[in-house]
């Protein structure tokens, strides 16, 4: 099906290069209870949901500031 198969192939923000260079030292929290996986922004980006990611307003899970 040409719809599944699109879907399949879509590029995912977490799956760029960009993405990984801004990243790359909180990486390891993807997996931590806390945040779950690389997709939930609103672990550390509290204002993702408006759209605002913002690196001065990066909030890590424990209350420490990026």
């Amino acid at each position: 099906n040409a719809r599944q198969a699109s879907s399949e192939s879509a590029l995912r923000i977490t799956g760029t290069g960009w993405f990984r260079r801004e990243h790359d030292e909180v990486a390891g929290l993807f997996s931590s209870a806390a945040v779950g996986n690389a997709a939930n922004c609103g672990a550390c980006h509290p204002q993702a949901e408006q759209g605002r990611f913002n690196e001065h307003e990066i909030r890590l899970p424990g209350g420490n500031k990026r």
